[in-house]
């Protein structure tokens, strides 16, 4: 009984430096995004559309919104990404896109001027 014991506690100081590694290594680091669309005269553009895509556009973001004063905020990879701010037309809705550059742990975006309607 003993000797089982004292292989069960060798093989946990074993595999619990494993499992802390292996746990490790799948944990995706990301940098938050902030931006501010405006429109013309430095208004804030409210509940405007985001999305972020990758450079290929293949993968694209889950949507968001600009709040009351124009900001969004995203939490993504670093990495080089195209920003899609979608506007509504009398032909439908059309991305204006930006080639961002994403680094950790903070990116903060100029402001973005919208097109006057």
């Amino acid at each position: 009984m003993k000797k089982a014991r004292r292989s069960l506690l060798r093989l946990r100081w074993i595999l619990l430096p494993v499992m802390v590694v292996v746990a490790m290594s799948g944990v995706a680091s990301a940098a938050a995004v902030r931006g501010r669309l405006e429109r013309p005269l430095g208004r804030p553009a409210a509940d405007v559309t985001v999305t972020v895509s990758n450079p290929n556009g293949s993968k694209r973001s889950a949507s968001y919104r600009t709040d009351s004063e124009g900001m969004f905020y995203l939490s993504i990879p670093s990495g080089k990404y195209h920003l899609e701010i979608w506007l509504v037309t009398p032909h439908g809705a059309r991305p204006l896109v930006y080639e961002i550059d994403v680094v950790e742990p903070v990116t903060d975006l100029r402001p973005i001027v919208l097109p006057a309607n």
